[in-house]
């Protein structure tokens, strides 16, 4: 047979299909890979070389310069006082300035800063916010050094650092205080460390509507954790953006004394590895393990006070100025509470937003079935999943039966973490419904709190059905505990928090409890004449197993106050000697917190800023500032300093299709490479 011979022609279109196929192979994996970089950029901003850092004209700057974090904290009584320094270091042959964003416990009163250069040490003044980032500004622009500390948004803090020079590094300090949480016999601590990336939702409260009706936008506003880099003095870096990365590697130190007045029988921590070490009758010396401290969860800590140090009403009182301020901590008896005598809607709101996924989705999942394994036979009960949609496990709420029960157990074990943090969407769906006055309605949100927008979220909940108590359940290592107390608050429940599998059973039954018997309302604080206090400052809706807390101020002496509040068994009424009440300090800075706490509900920034200048306190409308005299280079670039992501995180699925879309990447990527080979083979034979 004689050899098959390939005119010019046929050599030609051989040519220019196997050239068509190539091309169309090398366009498939160009889009291939265009999209997973842009895909990898959105979800996380991350780079697998590290986090490189650019000025707006696309000039690298150096990575990131957080040298250092201490923690030095003390427990005195109800109270834990902190000292934060973080010592920044710019490594470049250029000056620059530096920003970082970080975390402080719920409720902390921040009163001192101190910025420290070499030997020298500058003490921060409180100005009232605008006033003092034009100092900021000001100095940055003249070569100062300068720091600049405020609130970024509720618990979120920001540090400012200009004209750092070559090789230099400024340390900042702050102090702060934050009260212990008391709760079924057990003190508690929360000290959060990471920052988690945070989810800008899309609806908008119509606040002209009394129903709070709210209007989807028809794009997606996603914002994920972005650099915002700055040409200095004019740009500042966006809010609400938190810069997270899989490669920083955030270690912090931590000192830990602890003195409550009395023994404890026990200190554990659910989130580190501790060991303890007595000091003295009522004095411990806590010791991290080294290896745990690093800054990608919340700390969290335990004490079991001895049986014979059981708290039944403690009174702290701190004199300032002539003025006596006063708190009051007591534990009603459990008598005062009862079951519910009427059966009961729960209504049960499951985030499954990409930033629940890893273990926080399942210890989400699995506190849930443990809620519903608790309900009676006269409950009612719905399930309400959301992530950027919002899906119901039945239309309206259903009778506990065995079916329904099984029904819903599959719905969960079917939920997985993926897309945005529409919470708007799912609390407007859970408070729908029919007004029913034979039934106590409950709405329990299962959360990490990723999202940014707090008030969007704060003004539903605020205007929900009058007849829905709405309880909080913070999941994960570094839950937005802000937020979560924050809903309670506005919804007259409570909040609880799971940060590991291990104590789930623990805490659903503690919640359970909560949800079955009904709070002591409408609490107040009256004087030996019962006549409410001028200076007594709202105290919230009292629960199972939580402790009375009630602050108030005092412009005479009085040797008595009486706590009233409706409960179930009729009016409730104590009175509380005040002749041997335990001096303290800081009482009048925690009263001062909670009044500005009290006054944000309402958004009074007069006052706010007016106590904030009084206290010296760190508000949403005063900043510390602290400049030195001496000045050298202006910095043109700045950086900010990466967070590390949450422990047990995954990266941040946004979108709500990563997964296919990867995948269907893949099967392109390798649809284009067969039709290549495809091609060739089909060449070859002709």
């Amino acid at each position: 047979m004689l050899p098959k011979h390939t005119t010019g022609g046929e050599k030609e279109q051989q040519g220019k299909r196997k050239g068509a196929h190539l091309r169309l192979f090398i366009n498939l994996a160009i889009l291939f890979l265009a999209w997973l970089a842009s895909a990898i950029l959105f979800s996380a901003k991350v780079s697998a070389q590290g986090l490189i850092l650019t000025n707006q004209a696309g000039q690298e700057v150096e990575q990131s310069v957080l040298k250092s974090t201490q923690l030095d904290i003390q427990v005195k009584g109800m109270l834990a006082f902190v000292e934060l320094k973080q010592v920044y270091q710019n490594p470049a042959l250029e000056t620059l300035n530096g920003s970082y964003q970080f975390p402080l416990p719920e409720n902390s009163a921040v009163f001192a800063m101190e910025m420290m250069l070499d030997n020298r040490k500058i003490i921060g003044e409180i100005k009232e916010k605008q006033q003092a980032e034009v100092i900021y500004k000001k100095a940055q622009q003249q070569g100062h050094k300068a720091a600049l500390v405020k609130n970024q948004s509720a618990n979120v803090f920001k540090t400012k650092v200009a004209n750092i020079e070559p090789g230099q590094e400024v340390a900042v300090k702050l102090s702060f205080q934050f009260p212990l949480t008391y709760q079924d016999e057990v003190f508690s601590l929360r000290l959060p460390t990471v920052v988690a990336p945070r989810y800008f939702n899309n609806l908008d409260l119509d606040e002209n509507d009394p129903n709070s009706h709210f209007q989807t936008r028809s794009q997606s506003s996603f914002q994920p954790n972005t650099l915002m880099a700055e040409e200095a003095p004019t740009l500042d870096f966006l809010p609400n953006t938190v810069l997270t990365s899989f490669n920083a590697k955030n270690k912090i130190t931590i000192n830990f004394d602890v003195n409550l007045g009395f023994e404890l029988d026990s200190i554990s921590s659910p989130s580190h590895m501790l060991s303890v070490v007595q000091t003295g009758n009522t004095q411990y010396q806590l010791i991290p393990a080294p290896q745990s401290l690093v800054a990608n969860r919340d700390f969290d800590i335990k004490f079991v006070p001895l049986l014979n140090a059981q708290i039944t009403t403690q009174v702290f009182h701190e004199n300032i100025n002539g003025e006596s301020y006063y708190k009051v901590m007591m534990m009603p008896p459990k008598s005062d509470f009862v079951s519910h005598s009427l059966p009961r809607e729960l209504v049960f709101v499951i985030d499954t937003s990409g930033s629940m996924a890893g273990t926080s989705i399942e210890q989400a999942k699995q506190a849930l079935i443990l809620a519903l394994e608790k309900l009676g036979t006269d409950d009612l009960f719905n399930i309400v999943a959301f992530d950027h949609q919002v899906e119901l496990f039945k239309s309206e709420s259903v009778a506990a039966t065995y079916s329904q029960l099984q029904a819903a157990k599959r719905f969960i074990a079917g939920l997985e973490a993926d897309g945005g943090t529409e919470i708007n969407s799912a609390l407007a769906a859970s408070f729908d419904g029919q007004f029913d006055e034979t039934r106590v309605r409950q709405v329990v949100l299962l959360t990490d709190g990723a999202v940014a927008d707090a008030e969007s979220v704060k003004g539903l909940v605020k205007n929900r059905r009058a007849d829905s108590k709405l309880f909080t359940v913070g999941i994960g290592s570094a839950p937005n505990s802000h937020l979560m107390r924050l809903l309670a608050k506005h919804g007259k429940g409570e909040t609880l928090f799971i940060s590991n599998l291990e104590n789930i059973a623990d805490e659903v039954a503690l919640l359970s409890d909560k949800l079955s018997n009904p709070a002591l309302q409408n609490i107040r604080v009256l004087n030996d004449l019962g006549l409410p206090l001028v200076d007594s400052l709202p105290t919230a809706d009292l629960y199972f197993s939580s402790p009375l807390v009630a602050y108030f101020k005092l412009a005479q002496p009085a040797q008595a106050v009486q706590i009233a509040g409706d409960g179930v068994n009729g009016k409730f009424l104590k009175r509380v000697s005040l002749e041997n009440a335990i001096d303290a300090k800081g009482i009048a800075r925690a009263y001062a917190k909670e009044h500005i706490n009290t006054l944000d509900l309402i958004q009074d920034k007069a006052e706010i800023t007016k106590l904030g200048i009084r206290h010296g306190l760190l508000t949403p409308y005063t900043a510390f500032i602290a400049v030195e005299e001496y000045f050298g280079d202006v910095a043109n670039k700045s950086f900010e300093a990466p967070n590390m992501l949450p422990q047990g995180s995954a990266m941040p699925q946004t979108s709500g299709n990563n997964d296919r879309l990867f995948w269907l990447g893949i099967l392109l990527l390798v649809g284009g490479f067969l039709l290549a080979l495809w091609g060739q083979k089909e060449d070859a034979e002709k």
